[in-house]
């Protein structure tokens, strides 16, 4: 053996008897005697148990092979990341469960904005709770109103066929022979929609015509979709919501094709939805609107109010 080889084992030899020399010191002045060994689990000495604990360095030893080979490596579990929000430039939308009541989407849904020929709802629900004769008619005198018209100064034509003519089209000219229609001789219906309005609980809601032309028609896309669930449980009006397009018999034996002006009639629902009913509205200052029902094949309905786009 090389000479460092013997200085090294006298050296190590030294050390252990060395350290047993002071315990065993210590033990016979009666104090007790702790070793700390590297992987910081005490090992007691004391006169009245002389042997160690072999368990604790068991577990040493074996909490010392843990940490020297690590263990195998187990990838993370994937989070579902949540759907990401449609990017909308309208002003405001909202999407409502309507069982529930519970928001699925929303966006600025308490900003109230111009509302345009959404306003034809409310029009049609304070004719409708009144419970007019639809079969009575009445004679088209003003065919020129802005947008689309459908019906000719002169026709004679059923209430039932100017409610549906509003609806389905649209049509301002046709709103207000409507609403005129039904209006006692120096009222003013605007007043009584809004009244009707605030008996639903629409407090963002103001009217300032039947038709929706006035950009103070205002409300926010919260109250639309409450004024298009009582429009649409109101049979003869969800009758209208679901028309692609409507034949108007006049008296004189003419008939007027309405076409509506929902395009997703039209053009088909991606996914499951189909929708049920829909109105939108447009003017140039306030952009398009739109309130629509859409059923899925398990009979689930949402409302969808998109403002201002």
């Amino acid at each position: 053996m090389p000479r460092s080889g013997y200085l090294f084992a006298i050296l190590t030899c030294l050390g252990v008897f060395g350290t047993a020399g002071i315990m065993i010191v210590e033990l016979l002045r009666g104090e007790r005697v702790s070793a700390e060994p590297l992987t910081g689990t005490p090992v007691h000495f004391s006169m009245s148990r002389a042997a160690f604990s072999v368990e604790s360095l068991k577990s040493a030893s074996e909490k010392k092979i843990k940490e020297a080979v690590p263990e195998k490596s187990v990838p993370p579990t994937a989070i579902a990341e949540p759907a990401p929000a449609p990017a909308l430039s309208a002003k405001s939308a909202l999407i409502v469960d309507r069982a529930s009541g519970a928001r699925l989407y929303e966006k600025n849904a308490e900003e109230r904005v111009p509302i345009a020929s959404l306003t034809k709802l409310l029009t049609a629900i304070a004719i409708v709770d009144d419970a007019p004769h639809w079969l009575a008619t009445s004679t088209i005198t003003n065919a020129e109103g802005e947008g689309r018209n459908f019906l000719e100064a002169g026709d004679i034509v059923t209430l039932r066929d100017l409610l549906f003519t509003s609806l389905v089209g649209s049509s301002n000219s046709a709103t207000e022979e409507l609403a005129g229609a039904v209006t006692p001789k120096g009222a003013w219906f605007p007043a009584k929609m809004r009244l009707k309005g605030a008996e639903l609980g629409l407090s963002s809601l103001f009217i300032d015509d039947v038709a929706g032309l006035s950009l103070r028609n205002v409300s926010t896309a919260s109250d639309i979709a409450k004024l298009f669930s009582v429009a649409i449980a109101r049979p003869i009006i969800r009758e209208a919501l679901q028309e692609k397009d409507y034949g108007v018999k006049t008296e004189q034996g003419m008939t007027r094709r309405v076409t509506s002006t929902n395009w997703l009639f039209s053009r088909k629902v991606t996914g499951t939805a189909r929708i049920v009913g829909g109105k939108t509205g447009y003017l140039p200052e306030a952009g398009f609107n739109f309130a629509a029902l859409f059923s899925d094949a398990n009979g689930r309905e949402v409302l969808v109010v998109v403002l201002g786009a």
